[in-house]
């Protein structure tokens, strides 16, 4: 292989394919946030007028928009040509295809590294059911997901990583065997929640 093949072939060894991240969880956490500071605003404008500390209501509103933020809005899959990365409440995942031995949609989108251990995804629930599921709903449903995708659902998006590790797996990917994924701190949510909780307190105690 030439080098500029060579360059060209690591420059898109990870190329971003896509991020998911489930619609319902956005549109409440946005509305969330919308109202909080709404409210927030309204709260620290009274208490202004009435010459008090606006300390509490604002340790408050940054409390409230830090859960959101790490519950609804933060939450996501990414995939990439050559793996996963989950990005949960609290932690991170990131999933090589190199160590990747399953991919389900159980409960959620599920990512089994090749130790055995199982990375499951807040951000990419499984489709809720309203009822009893027939064996002719899951041949229609495979049949004509690709057609008219039904949103950000595990199902979907298992379909997606599968087809890109195949891909990656045709390129020539190896993988290795026995090796597990370590699971990381998401510090982008970590940090806010514990700052706005410590000033939350603080807030609290300075009220008492």
């Amino acid at each position: 292989m030439s080098e500029p093949e060579d360059d060209e072939r690591r420059a898109t060894a990870g190329a971003m394919l896509g991020i998911y991240r489930t619609l319902p969880s956005r549109i409440v956490g946005w509305a969330m946030v919308g109202g909080a500071m709404v409210f927030g605003f309204a709260v620290i404008r009274t208490e202004v007028q009435l010459g008090r500390s606006v300390l509490l209501p604002v340790a408050v509103v940054l409390s409230l928009v830090s859960v959101v933020w790490a519950v609804l809005l933060r939450p996501h899959v990414e995939l990439r040509a050559d793996g996963v990365t989950n990005h949960n409440v609290l932690t991170d995942a990131e999933v090589p295809f190199s160590r990747l031995a399953e991919v389900g949609h159980q409960w959620a989108l599920e990512l089994v590294d090749t130790s055995g251990r199982r990375h499951s995804s807040w951000a990419v629930p499984k489709q809720r059911e309203f009822s009893a599921r027939r064996r002719s709903d899951d041949f229609a449903e495979t049949t004509s997901r690709r057609r008219g995708r039904p949103g950000t659902t595990a199902m979907v998006v298992a379909d997606d990583v599968e087809r890109a590790w195949q891909r990656w797996k045709h390129s020539g990917g190896r993988v290795e065997t026995d090796t597990p994924v370590t699971r990381q701190w998401a510090w982008a949510s970590v940090v806010p929640l514990l700052g706005s909780l410590a000033l939350l307190a603080v807030a609290v105690l300075l009220e008492a």
